[in-house]
């Protein structure tokens, strides 16, 4: 019984900080504020731990808290679901992380849409902005939007 408990134990703490420990994960840690206006309107702030994705409530949609899964973690020139408009800029990369978000119900005004994942595109060269693209539990993509990171 003694080795099942700190079995146990080891599992439990080994997987409470997988997240921090992971160097890509702590790019996207911290406090994002929206640099534009529908990411200011919609989420104000998004709080990211290493455990947690929170945003507060803003003018009449509600606040969230909940658990998150990195799904993918990759890097390109490009991100999925970017605006078409937006040309790939010569030497800059994007690192690009994919959350899978808690079972917590989060959702906004849009009918029948059911946020499920954020995705971060963090520009090479600039690690204080990020562009966020929300995609429905099928995976598609619905909008793109702009964070800072805030201090």
């Amino acid at each position: 019984m003694r080795a099942l408990s700190v079995c146990v134990v080891t599992l439990l703490l080994t997987s409470s900080t997988a997240i921090a420990a992971d160097p890509s994960a702590q790019k996207l840690l911290g406090v994002w504020a929206g640099s534009g206006g529908a990411s200011e309107a919609i989420y104000r702030t998004l709080t990211i731990t290493d455990k947690h994705i929170s945003w507060p409530r803003t003018n009449n949609l509600p606040a969230c808290k909940t658990t998150y899964e990195i799904v993918s973690t990759t890097s390109g020139e490009t991100f999925p679901g970017q605006f078409p408009m937006r040309k790939p800029v010569e030497g800059r990369t994007f690192f690009i992380s994919k959350l899978k978000l808690g079972p917590e119900v989060c959702n906004f005004f849009i009918p029948k849409f059911r946020l499920r994942f954020l995705q971060f595109a963090i520009p090479s060269g600039s690690p204080e902005s990020a562009y966020v693209v929300e995609y429905d539990e099928a995976d598609k993509p619905h909008s793109e939007l702009s964070f800072i990171r805030s201090h």
